[in-house]
């Protein structure tokens, strides 16, 4: 090698050349990736055609091999012709999966050391994440065009590997489909009670559940639909409706910037939270057990829209050239201070404090407690507060 270290620009990692010698690519990759077996190895790139360069990565697997094209429009020129250019090659997929790896397991470290032994110190053992990529994330996340390489029908011949049925196809996409982001976990568990353990065990069972009848049951449509019970639909619903919320309370934020595109007015804003709240009462309707944990969900979510309106008592426009203050650029003013009309959310949260739902309201009393001093500090609309403390004391 004709250096002593190689820094990457895409990942930031260092890698330490200072004591390797011999067949780098073969050293990088084993040292690297941590693997010293023929049933992995990263080709040579090789051109399709004047404009893309492919670099193929393959994974032997017992049914046969697994390759993975991944295609980039400015990859490192080379032909793999010399030991250097091998390792320059090996070292620009490698560090495409070290930046893959700091988005998806978090920890890749700074300086990676590669020893003559073909070891390397404090670097992951990315080969069993390379087993187990998802060709969805890598699609979605790295802008890389991954596609299984077609077997011609020799090679289908020679190893006897039949193609993917159906219910191995469709696991494989429910998988995808079922995988709890961050973005689903955090709305899940802000609107419901023990939201992140129930959340990981329902699609934990679900997944299970579909690979048991996706690869040995016939019926595995007819049970799938069984699977879809009217709980889960519940909570698919009020997952939804939280994620509206977060959107219209986005949308909210950004009136006050003047570049925002598509900006909706605050008029609008109290409009679709008045639609959300709706949304959140036809589930309400909808529940048979009054004891239900989606109960608690209806209450909850029904309550932190009511606080997020209560925190927002101000003049959307204040301090903007050429705009006048008024309650119609108060959301609060909109939707709680005005004196007309049924109290926003508090009248249904009133009938609800007399029926047997009661109990999941009390469960919310602490934010219930902290509404209230807003309100108390926001002033306004002396009945609404008025009403809402009689609510407080009722539930308590």
């Amino acid at each position: 090698m004709s250096t002593d270290s190689f820094q990457s620009r895409a990942s930031g990692v260092i890698y330490d050349l200072h004591d390797l010698h011999g067949s780098p690519a073969r050293d990088v990759v084993i040292g690297v990736l941590g693997v010293d077996d023929p049933g992995f190895k990263i080709a040579r790139c090789v051109k399709e055609d004047l404009s893309q360069v492919f670099y193929h990565f393959m994974i032997q697997e017992p049914d046969g091999n697994f390759v993975v094209q991944i295609a980039e429009s400015h990859p490192p020129h080379c032909q793999c012709q010399t030991s250097e250019t091998a390792c320059k090659h090996v070292f620009w997929l490698v560090d495409q999966l070290m930046g893959a790896g700091k988005q998806r397991w978090g920890y890749v470290p700074d300086k990676i050391r590669l020893t003559e032994k073909g070891t390397a110190t404090q670097c992951p053992n990315l080969s069993g994440h390379i087993r187990n990529v998802s060709e969805e994330y890598l699609s979605n996340s790295r802008g890389w065009t991954i596609t299984e390489r077609e077997r011609t029908h020799d090679e289908h011949n020679a190893d006897g590997a039949a193609q993917e049925s159906l219910a191995q196809r469709v696991t494989k996409r429910l998988f995808w489909i079922l995988e709890p982001s961050p973005a689903i976990e955090a709305g899940f568990h802000s609107c419901q009670r023990n939201g992140k353990p129930l959340l990981r065990a329902t699609f934990r069972e679900f997944q299970k559940l579909i690979v048991e009848y996706a690869q040995t049951d016939e019926d595995f449509e007819q049970k799938l639909d069984a699977m879809l019970t009217p709980a889960f639909s519940v909570t698919s619903r009020l997952v939804q409706i939280k994620f509206d919320f977060l959107e219209t309370a986005r949308q909210f934020e950004a009136i006050r910037n003047p570049l925002a595109r598509n900006a909706i007015t605050v008029a609008d804003c109290a409009e679709k939270l008045r639609g959300h709240v709706q949304d959140i009462l036809a589930v309400r309707q909808d529940l048979t057990s009054a004891a239900s944990t989606h109960m608690w969900g209806v209450f909850g979510l029904l309550l932190e829209i009511l606080r997020w309106v209560a925190e927002r008592n101000y003049d959307v426009y204040d301090g903007v050239q050429g705009t006048a203050r008024g309650d119609q650029n108060n959301l609060y003013a909109l939707l709680i201070g005005n004196a007309r009309g049924p109290h926003f959310i508090l009248e249904k949260l009133i009938d609800y404090s007399i029926d047997d739902s009661q109990p999941a309201l009390r469960s919310h009393a602490s934010s219930m407690r902290m509404i209230e001093v807003i309100l108390r500090a926001n002033g306004g609309n002396p009945q609404y507060l008025h009403d809402f403390q009689n609510l407080l004391r009722r539930v308590m």
